[in-house]
């Protein structure tokens, strides 16, 4: 239907304007951070969480022994 399609382009048109207008409005409030899409805190607060991922990682590795040929070798596990 071309009235439909002559509608939706028109409606995303005028989505589209009110967007950059918001965008244009809130640019002076990251100024110097255009590309970031988070918060600083969030940033950082997910940062802390992968490190003590890896720690717990390293705290639950479990090693084993294994003698071959009069040689200790560490399986990891």
């Amino acid at each position: 239907d071309i009235e439909l399609l002559d509608a939706c382009r028109e409606e995303f048109h005028r989505r589209l304007k009110v967007y950059h207008s918001w965008k244009q409005k809130n640019k002076k409030k990251t100024e110097g951070k255009e590309d970031e899409r988070a918060p600083e805190s969030v940033l950082s607060n997910g940062e802390r969480e992968r490190e003590r991922e890896r720690e717990r990682e390293l705290g639950d590795e479990e090693r084993f022994l294994k003698k071959l040929n009069d040689k200790l070798f560490y399986l990891e596990v």
